[in-house]
């Protein structure tokens, strides 16, 4: 038997020799040593065959490997086995060994990092495990942390540990160093494994690493003289200027790759350079320099100088990014270069470079050109002999000059480089000014000559198109006609030759006869020549001369010109007044246009006499004549000369006249004259005079007038005879020019005259009612005035017995022929009826006798008519409106409706087949009649049917 780290029992049973062993076996237990744990599955039994054994199994009492832990062997007996008579011992072989206990040891951590990697983290769970009395390597928390680019620890990272057993951990740090800067510091963290496990510690990682300034080693600035080299030979000081100790490669190579020599001063083809060291020489003076001398040349040389901190290998020199930018042509040509700055000198002959103007006009002379000489191949634009501050005079030799146009820089010629051998030639600015002292002018240049190229070079502007010597400006002289005491319109007029814009101005504000106004343009025409036109109003004043003198003169910007002159011719035309005739309503008045004009003078300077009355030698005929019912306004506004006057004429109304004549005279400022008649033709709204009030007509109910109704009116013009216009008609009744009413009646019409002004009016109204009707009078002139009235009054009629007023008023759609005051009414159909019905409610009886009998009656007036009444109703009512009917008459009896719904055949001859309705007191009763029928006559037109009111008593 085999067994590390750990132990087995033994086990004995007591049994009777000779007896067998039954269901009794043994159990035997592994038990680990102290620190170690076991596990079945760790042991083998290896006994193999053996008498009284039957099986042997192992497992473990609690959990495998758990501290506490133990193998259980179990030995099953055979129970058939007899135990011997003396004592036996069975021996069984396990194989094992127990291991030591595995503890464990966890916790979190967190890392605070900044400007280092790794990144931070928060309570990030580790563990490790480990047996009793080992040391352990825990990866989890063996960290490095490393400071960003450009970063360092001025602080040195550090772990903070919070843990029951602390003195387990061992923390070992391994640091690492950049240029003497810490930039890395890696963590390696241990555990000693005690017998127990641990499970709650921190650790707090802090790395935060700052930036450290690296102090830049570079080439800072650059001096030489880039003026042309002198082709004799020439030296020129190379001066570096930055940081102490910054380094720097410079060569100098001819246009043929020769390059310098700076210890023996040639041009060889070695390739050959100089790293320039800048040093503190103590005074404050930093820099590096080298004096380069330059051979005698016979021809134009171009030399590069290139400055290169590139080279020597591992320089850590760089130049300015302001000195090596590419974009500045002077200071560095070498394109997309990194810390490379490249500009080329040139050695060549001297070059004449002239700058100046022209004019092709010889009386313009403008001063001598700028000339200079200068190197080839130099570019020192500025320079003060390079830059062009330049004034150059110009001076007319026959007049004042002129500035057309101000010249721009491009108007120089041989500015641009690819035209003239290669010089630069900068015109920034240019400027023509006049000077006002001595009428010359002056042309002002800026700018600068920059790289000279290989050929001498005269940049000229030409002025003749910017300016030029004057042409004085001329003016027309004119002869103007003027009335006197009138106006007139001077015209000035110039002309210039060189299109200048003109103004023109008197030399005297009056002129010796007369006044003017304010010159007014009137057109401005361009040119060249140009043409300007003005006026200006002259007012006579004087009109004892015969001509008046103007004088003007124009100006075109740049001078007077001479004075022109304008003559005024001084004259009158007689005013022509012509005989007028015009229309005025009487009493009214009417504005007009006066047949007056003066060919020298307005209105405003006419002189108007219509009073006092004035006769011709003969002391008969009238010169001047006033109105006689009226007033005459002439009116004197208005400045147009030979235009109509205007005048207001008032008519008083006052006579009776038909005309108004004026005769009057019209006088100019100079004393002529002359005459015209006015003959106004009045007219008038001719009056219609009412007959109202005591003038009223009167005529009885039911009856006519026995007198004519006289229509009256009046012209107050005289326009007579009048006519008469029946404009409203009178209601009750009708008017008609015969007294016996036979003739039909007159209807109103706006626009018809009556035939006569005696009218008779025919009372046919049922009631007492008063009326009117109204007309109008027409004059001779066919002048129509505002409307008459004519009062009628209806008195009612005295008591007559069985007397029947009014008229049959039927409302038959078909009916003709008119309902007359009497008894009888006929009418006519003009087509079949059927069952059609009427009312017939104008009639009124009138009785004094009591018992009267009231009856309708019927007939018509051809046999081959067919007339058929199917029903008859008369009522009686005691008012005109018929509103009440009568079923109680005064003093008792109750008189009865007709009510008759027979057919009834009605014949040629007037019969009453539905008998009277007896009226029982006497009094006045109004009638309503209702008839429904039916007409025929078979393809025949229908005649006439009559109806008849009858009283009897």
């Amino acid at each position: 038997m085999a067994l590390t780290n750990c132990s087995i029992n033994t086990a004995s049973l007591t049994k009777t020799g000779g007896a067998a062993i039954g269901g009794q076996n043994a159990q035997l237990i592994i038990t680990p040593n102290e620190g170690y744990a076991v596990s079945a599955s760790n042991f083998t039994n290896n006994t193999g065959s053996i008498t009284g054994v039957s099986n042997i199994t192992l497992s473990d009492s609690t959990s495998a490997g758990a501290v506490g832990n133990t193998v259980l062997v179990s030995v099953d007996l055979d129970d058939s086995y007899v135990m011997p008579s003396a004592n036996t011992t069975l021996t069984i072989d396990i194989d094992g060994a127990a291991s030591l206990i595995q503890y464990t040891v966890s916790g979190a951590y967190t890392t605070s990092v900044s400007n280092a990697t790794p990144s931070s983290e928060t309570l990030t769970s580790w563990s490790a495990n480990g047996t009793a009395g080992s040391t352990i390597t825990i990866s989890q928390l063996s960290k490095t942390f490393t400071a960003s680019s450009g970063h360092h620890f001025e602080i040195e990272p550090s772990v903070i540990i919070t843990a029951e057993n602390e003195s387990r951990y061992t923390i070992t740090k391994t640091r690492s160093y950049t240029d003497n800067r810490l930039t890395a510091v890696a963590f390696e963290i241990k555990y000693t494994f005690s017998s127990e496990s641990e499970s709650t510690a921190l650790f707090e990682f802090f790395a935060n690493a700052v930036e450290f300034i690296v102090p830049t080693i570079e080439i800072t600035n650059y001096s030489i003289n880039k003026a042309g080299l002198n082709s004799a030979g020439d030296e020129r000081f190379l001066t570096l200027f930055g940081s102490v100790n910054a380094v720097a490669r410079v060569t100098i190579t001819d246009q043929n790759q020769n390059s310098y020599n700076f210890g023996t001063d040639l041009f060889t083809a070695l390739a050959t350079h100089k790293d320039f060291t800048i040093s503190d020489f103590g005074d404050g003076s930093i820099y590096a320099r080298e004096n380069i001398i330059f051979p005698e040349r016979t021809n134009t040389t171009t030399y590069t100088v290139v400055i290169n901190t590139n080279l020597p290998s591992n320089n850590s020199t760089i130049i300015n990014d302001d000195l090596d930018d590419d974009t500045d042509t002077t200071r560095n040509t070498t394109p997309t270069t990194e810390d490379v700055v490249t500009f080329t000198l040139k050695q060549g002959a001297d070059r004449t470079i002239q700058v100046g103007a022209t004019h092709s006009d010889d009386n313009v002379e403008v001063s001598e050109n700028y000339s200079v000489s200068l190197p080839e191949g130099s570019n020192t634009p500025n320079n003060s002999t390079n830059i062009l501050e330049q004034i150059f005079t110009i001076n007319s030799l026959s007049g004042p000059l002129k500035i057309i146009s101000q010249p721009s820089a491009s108007d120089f010629t041989n500015t641009n480089s690819s035209n003239n051998g290669g010089t630069t030639i900068n015109i920034t600015s240019v400027s023509l000014e006049l000077n006002d002292a001595d009428g010359g002018a002056a042309l002002q240049i800026a700018g600068n000559i920059g790289e000279i190229g290989n050929a001498n070079v005269t940049s000229l502007l030409d002025l003749t198109s910017f300016i030029k010597i004057n042409n004085k400006t001329t003016v027309s002289d004119i002869t103007v006609p003027c009335p006197k005491l009138g106006k007139a319109k001077l015209q000035l007029k110039s002309q210039d030759a060189d299109g200048d814009t003109m103004t023109h101005s008197l030399v005297s504000s009056t002129g010796s006869a007369g006044n003017l106004g304010s010159i007014v343009a009137v057109s401005n025409t361009a040119g060249p020549p140009s043409v300007k036109i003005s006026e200006v109003e002259y007012t006579n004043t004087d009109a004892s001369v015969e001509k008046d003198e103007i004088f003007f003169k124009a100006n075109d910007g740049t001078e007077d010109s001479a004075i022109g002159k304008i003559t005024v011719l001084l004259e009158n035309s007689t005013p022509t007044a012509n005989d007028q005739t015009i229309s005025c309503k009487s009493g009214e008045f009417i504005s007009f246009d006066l047949d007056v004009k003066d060919s020298d003078h307005s209105h405003s300077q006419l002189e108007y006499q219509f009073f006092p009355k004035e006769f011709a030698d003969d002391g008969v005929t009238t010169i001047i004549q006033p109105p006689t019912d009226g007033l005459i306004y002439f009116n004197k506004s208005g400045n147009a000369i030979n235009a109509p006057g205007k005048a207001v004429y008032s008519n008083n109304g006052r006579e009776i006249q038909q005309q108004e004549i004026i005769k009057y005279r019209v006088t100019d400022p100079v004393g002529d004259s002359d005459t015209a008649q006015l003959t106004i033709n009045l007219t008038s709204d001719p009056l219609a005079i009412s007959q109202l009030d005591n003038r009223s007509h009167e005529v009885t109910e039911g009856a006519g007038s026995t007198s004519p109704i006289v229509l009256e009116g009046r012209s107050p013009t005289g326009h007579t005879p009048l006519q008469f216009l029946l404009t409203t008609a009178p209601t009750g009744g009708t008017l008609h020019y015969q007294s016996n009413f036979s003739d039909a009646a007159i209807t109103a019409s706006s626009t018809n005259v009556l035939t006569s002004n005696n009218l008779y009016f025919n009372h046919t109204a049922s009631n007492s009612f008063n009326t009117q009707f109204q007309f109008k009078a027409k004059d001779s002139l066919n002048n129509i005035g505002s409307r008459g009235f004519v009062s009628i009054i209806v008195n009612e009629v005295p008591a007559v017995v069985g007397a029947i007023y009014g008229s049959f008023n039927v409302n038959d759609d078909n009916q003709s022929g008119t309902g007359v005051a009497t008894k009888n009414y006929s009418y006519t159909t003009s087509s079949p009826r059927t069952n059609t019905q009427r009312t017939f409610s104008g009639l009124s009886v009138v009785t004094t006798q009591s018992n009267t009998v009231f009856r309708i009656q019927c007939e018509k007036t051809s046999a081959n008519d067919t007339w058929t009444v199917h029903a008859m109703e008369i009522k009686l009512f005691s008012n005109s409106a018929r509103t009440n009917e009568v079923t109680n008459p005064p003093g008792g009896g109750n008189p009865e409706r007709i009510l008759d719904s027979t057919n009834r055949s009605i014949t040629t001859s007037y019969s009453d087949p539905w008998g009277g309705i007896t009226i029982p007191n006497a009094g006045t009763y109004y009638v309503r009649v209702i008839l429904t029928d039916s007409i025929s006559r078979p393809g025949q037109a229908i005649q006439s049917f009559r109806l008849r009111a009858t009283t009897e008593y």
